[in-house]
């Protein structure tokens, strides 16, 4: 071992990673990349090498090499100054990135290993530190994503096959388990260390993201706007207003613009986001394609789901570009194309794409891996859109067995697989089987957490909803206060998981038609809202819907009026004129003013709800049929046939397409009632005509 290998002179300590090289290959390749990488001719070396390491590096190995034997003989090095390896990468990438050609590419692997400390700041990273494209290739940390077959380690078979992780020891570590107050105490104690270090301005503003993710994932949202502008600020003083980390906290930002309602705040910031990473990276580009999905996310936020249709299909297209069609990033494009689709109700196509994203996951991962399990969830829950309980109880038992297989029966994703599972059989009517299958993720969640934890409470939701559904309503309203008493031992007594719980109480109580305790529990949830959000939210404007139900159980209607006119009023604040929920809020007073027998009222706010939804969802959308209908019905009923059949044909025409292009016997049976409702009126309409002849009128 006398031979000396080349090894790059570092000028900034940000230069990694370190590639360390360990194929065979010839001397004109060798003098190629001399200054790029590290050269080893020796295995020793570049262990002795590693030892002197204190960083994060890539490792590049040939395929043939024995990767198993490689990882052995460094696990006593790495496990105390390294964090795990990411066992799921995309290297080809990387290699041509270092300018290699095609046929060397494919008798190489690379390997990646992270310092604890960079485990800490992989979610910051900016371009500079990862010189070779490493971070944009990265599936996002979560160890249980880390996936090796039975075979190669040796499992038996009633053994999970998902590796497990170890004890956890920082921010990557707690964010994997998702336990974000950890996640928390552990940064603030991180930065208190670093606030007298003056040379530590970029750890610092590391944990201050860090932190700001940890109270987003908290719903602490005003906290989180707090840490994610402060780290904006250093990070402009650091890299300058036109920096890729720069753009990833204009994006953070946006989003909590988001969950806090605000957005009208949030296009502004993922536009500036986007415009620095097209000038950063160029156009096709991932990391433009997420500015892309980020705007997308905000538009459909606005409910202006065509924007999102469009621009989901834009990042697809990119992604196709970088990544070519076999790769999870496009996987998870067609995902999110297809709940744009959902979105506007083009359920089919919406299948169609979750299928290809199921066919790339299986290609890359085989039958049995989280990803795969996610896909039959998310098919699931489209075929709930089709109102197709079988189907998706079929691919949510199909995600069970994934999760139970690779995670074990005891894991927090086999228990909230039941959990689904419970709820798909409470709306199919099968009450016994969702108790069994909701005790299941009961059982689980307890043994793994005790009996203070909010899985708990999330398994008392639905235990409670399921009560309901039985109409054991006193039962609902223990298990339901029993979630409440949970979240308040974690959270406090002010907290937006507290005011959820103070609805789902009302709800029971409206449910029981005991519309006092309703109205009391659902002005505390509205208290309980305003002292979080302020006064213009979007899930305030839905407890004034609530609120107004059970004044109007109790027929008091100008209270109904009064609430519903506050929501209007909020959703207007928050939207503008046109937005879903404010169809909603119409189609809601449609129907008050209907009962009452005000059919003028009923129609004017009918009408505008159906021109919300025409613009936002389109003239073939079911829900527009179903406005058609109902306007039609009005028009009808205060005697303007002419009327009446001209909304009962546009509805007819509507589900007649959806029947033909869905194929869903829901849409078949609407066509068969509108074609008996359109004749009734045609008929009615010509006995009015003939009257008004006979008597002279025409």
């Amino acid at each position: 071992m006398n031979n000396q290998p080349h090894r790059k002179t570092h000028d900034h300590d940000d230069d990694y990673p370190i590639i360390l090289w360990k194929p065979e290959i010839d001397l004109a390749l060798k003098e190629s990349i001399k200054g790029v990488v590290n050269l080893f001719s020796e295995f020793e070396e570049a262990v002795e090498f590693v030892k002197s390491l204190a960083r994060s590096f890539l490792m590049i190995i040939s395929t043939n090499f024995d990767e198993q034997k490689l990882l052995e003989d460094l696990k006593g090095i790495l496990k105390d100054t390294y964090g795990r390896r990411l066992a799921d990468f995309e290297e080809e990438f990387i290699l041509k990135e270092l300018f290699l050609k095609e046929e060397t590419i494919k008798s190489l692997k690379v390997l990646v290993f992270y310092t604890r400390e960079d485990f800490e700041s992989e979610m910051f990273v900016g371009n500079d530190r990862f010189k070779w494209g490493a971070k944009e290739m990265m599936i996002e940390f979560r160890e249980e994503f880390t996936f090796w077959g039975r075979k190669q380690r040796g499992l038996e078979k009633e053994e999970a096959i998902f590796a497990k992780p170890e004890p956890p020891q920082g921010f990557a570590d707690f964010c994997s388990e998702d336990d974000f107050a950890k996640c928390k105490v552990f940064c603030m104690s991180s930065l208190k260390e670093l606030v007298t270090k003056r040379k530590q301005e970029k750890m610092k503003m590391v944990y201050y993201v860090n932190l700001g993710r940890c109270c987003r994932e908290l719903r602490e949202y005003q906290k989180a706007l707090e840490y994610y502008n402060k780290a904006l600020e250093m990070i402009k003083s650091i890299y300058g207003e036109r920096h890729a980390s720069t753009a990833h906290l204009l994006g953070c930002v946006a989003s909590v613009f988001c969950h806090l309602s605000e957005y009208q705040k949030a296009p502004e910031l993922s536009l500036k986001a986007l415009d620095i990473r097209r000038e950063v990276y160029g156009e096709k580009h991932s990391e433009t394609a997420i500015s892309y999905a980020q705007l997308g996310f905000i538009y459909s936020c606005l409910g202006e789901y065509k924007k999102t249709l469009e621009l989901s299909m834009k990042v697809l297209k990119i992604e196709q570009s970088v990544y070519g069609e076999t790769h999870f990033e496009v996987a998870t494009s067609y995902e999110n194309l297809a709940s744009a689709y959902n979105e506007v109700g083009e359920h089919k196509k919406a299948l169609e794409h979750h299928q290809k994203a199921l066919d790339i996951r299986k290609s890359l991962f085989g039958e049995i891996h989280p990803s795969i399990a996610a896909s039959y969830e998310n098919i699931a829950d489209t075929y709930y859109n089709l109102k197709e309980g079988e189907k998706e109880l079929q691919y949510s038992l199909k995600a069970l067995e994934i999760n139970r297989s690779g995670y074990g029966e005891i894991h927090p994703k086999t228990a909230d697989s039941y959990d689904n599972i419970a709820l798909i059989y409470k709306e199919m009517g099968q009450y016994e089987k969702a108790l069994e299958y909701n005790q299941k993720a009961l059982d689980i969640r307890k043994s793994i957490y005790g009996e203070s934890h909010v899985d708990i409470a999330d398994s008392y939701n639905s235990l409670a909803m399921i009560s309901r559904s039985l109409g054991n309503y006193d039962d609902a309203i223990q298990y339901h206060k029993e979630a409440l008493e949970i979240r308040k031992h974690i959270y406090g007594e002010k907290h937006s998981s507290i005011a959820i719980s103070l609805n789902n109480i009302a709800y029971v109580y409206d449910s029981l038609e005991d519309y006092e305790n309703a109205i009391d529990y659902y002005l505390q949830t509205i208290e309980m809202k305003k002292s979080l959000y302020g006064e213009a939210q979007p899930s305030i404007a839905v407890s004034y819907n609530n609120l107004a139900w059970a004044y109007e159980g109790l027929g008091k209607y100008k209270e109904v009026f009064e609430c519903h006119f506050k929501a209007i009023e909020i959703r207007k604040s928050l939207y503008g004129d046109v937005h879903l929920d404010l169809a909603e809020s119409y189609k809601t007073l449609r129907r008050v003013y209907r009962k009452l027998g005000e059919d003028d009222k009923a129609i004017r706010y009918g009408l505008k709800a159906l021109n919300i939804m025409r613009i936002t969802l389109g003239e073939t959308h079911s829900k527009t049929a179903d406005s058609y209908q109902i306007l039609a019905e009005l028009f009808d009923k205060v005697g303007d046939y002419q009327q009446a059949a001209k909304y009962y044909e546009k509805s007819r025409d509507i589900y007649r397409f959806l029947a033909r292009s869905e194929q869903n016997a829901t849409f078949e049976r609407s066509l068969e009632r509108l074609s008996r409702d359109l004749n009734g009126c045609q008929s009615d309409l010509e006995k009015n005509l003939r009257s008004l002849v006979e008597k002279g009128v025409l």
